[in-house]
């Protein structure tokens, strides 16, 4: 029995992988939580040890759209301009989730690429991370004023995901 196990596995490990190449949508990671409550976080606020940042105190101002970047995150660089134009729509509030970063280099960051965000978190162990399945940085999730996910974005947003993903979203977000 033991010497077919090669055989099995190998056989379920080209089962799993041909499964994955006829999903519907091969560019999009999906969220455990799309159309469900964000997870609930408060963060140390960036420059500010004794203060915190929470989802909730951004609850029922409109959507909020949750970014995860850091300074060493070359991505993140590519995004930031659509992710400053995302923060100039109306009633809409940008938390940024700095991730696993140094403060001194996250600001170098704010200062040259300007800071879009209403708060920044630290996520210095990636707790928040964790608990919002971020696969790699950047990511993005759009979430609704009453505190649901209404899109995630794995990836840098270029200008094409902000048209065709970001800003619907967050126009979907405005209904609920």
């Amino acid at each position: 029995m033991m010497r077919f196990f090669p055989l099995v596995a190998f056989i379920a490990f080209a089962a799993a992988l041909w499964v994955g190449l006829f999903r519907d949508d091969k560019e999009t990671l999906r969220s455990a939580f799309l159309n469900e409550p964000a997870p609930v976080f408060s963060a140390p606020k960036f420059k500010a040890e004794d203060e915190f940042v929470s989802l909730t105190d951004f609850q029922g101002s409109g959507p909020v759209v949750l970014n995860f970047w850091a300074s060493w995150c070359g991505p993140c660089i590519v995004e930031h301009p659509e992710i400053t134009k995302i923060s100039k729509l109306d009633g809409v509030r940008v938390i940024g989730m700095n991730y696993k970063d140094e403060e001194a280099d996250a600001q170098r960051f704010l200062d040259r690429y300007g800071d879009p965000f209403a708060a920044i978190g630290v996520d210095q162990k990636g707790r928040t991370a964790i608990d919002y399945g971020v696969a790699a940085l950047p990511e993005t999730f759009v979430i609704s004023g009453d505190g649901q996910v209404i899109y995630k974005h794995t990836g840098p947003v270029r200008p094409e995901d902000y048209d065709e993903k970001i800003r619907p979203a967050i126009e979907a977000a405005r209904g609920q």
